[in-house]
């Protein structure tokens, strides 16, 4: 299947935990530092709709890294209506722009626009057939 390796951040929001991931990185953070947030390097099966987390980082509100991690995971599902989802929904139409401009680029000189369709025509269309779009 088409894997892809997607970097995303994440901040935290949430008062408990942060207060949790403070606790744990005691000693690692400064004064008037806490957990900020952290990046994930994940694989994205885009056929099979399955993921895994490559790589995680966490960092504290004043940039400094609080844990690297190398991770081993096996593909897993990836659950509807989650981060993970949008993500592979972002992957995938980005996936689809790419193929368009890809043709779009490879067309011989003179050939007519009007049988090409771009990334963004490609993806609009896709989007319009599965009634997201009007």
């Amino acid at each position: 299947g088409i894997v892809k390796n997607v970097r995303t951040k994440a901040l935290f929001r949430n008062v408990s935990f942060i207060r949790l991931l403070n606790e744990h990185y005691d000693q690692k953070l400064g004064d008037a530092d806490r957990a900020h947030s952290c990046e994930l390097i994940v694989s994205l099966n885009l056929q099979n709709n399955t993921y895994k987390v490559d790589h995680v980082a966490v960092f504290s509100k004043k940039g400094k890294t609080l844990e690297k991690k190398n991770l081993k995971e096996a593909f897993i599902p990836i659950p509807p209506k989650t981060f993970m989802d949008a993500l592979c929904q972002d992957a995938k139409a980005k996936e689809v722009m790419q193929a368009g401009d890809k043709v779009h680029a490879e067309r011989e000189p003179g050939q007519k626009n009007d049988t090409v369709l771009s990334g963004r025509e490609t993806q609009d269309r896709i989007m319009k057939s599965k009634g997201r779009v009007k």
